[in-house]
């Protein structure tokens, strides 16, 4: 086990040697990634529905995330910030995401990798 004090507001312990939670953090990249393209798409309908789609996607991409610490990350580390915002061009999910799958021992599934690239061509 490997603990990680993730920006001095909570303290996780994972197994970056494990398969089985590699495996969930690929799932959860994936998954969340999913959703922040979904939000995006929907930038063209009406305001009042797009806040709803938002506050429910927001609310499913913290859920995924703690889910796979097993503790209130988000809350700890986004504060009342929407995790889909962005900070040097990536959304801050994924720079939690990429800093802890850059720390396994297990090599990222293609797909990981594809989305981990789309996401680095926009930082700044």
């Amino acid at each position: 086990m490997k603990t990680f004090d993730i920006n001095g507001k909570i303290v996780v312990s994972v197994d970056p040697d494990s398969a089985e939670f590699a495996g969930r953090v690929f799932d959860t990249l994936s998954a969340v990634d999913k959703k922040q393209r979904g939000l995006g798409r929907a930038k063209g309908i009406a305001s009042a529905d797009y806040y709803d789609l938002s506050k429910s996607t927001e609310r499913s991409m913290r859920q995924q995330i703690d889910t796979l610490f097993n503790a209130p990350v988000c809350e700890a580390v986004f504060g009342a910030d929407p995790i889909f915002a962005l900070s040097g061009g990536c959304p801050l999910w994924f720079n939690l995401l990429e800093g802890i799958i850059h720390t396994l021992s297990v090599p990222p599934t293609t797909e990981c990798r594809r989305i981990m690239k789309r996401y680095a061509a926009k930082r700044r």
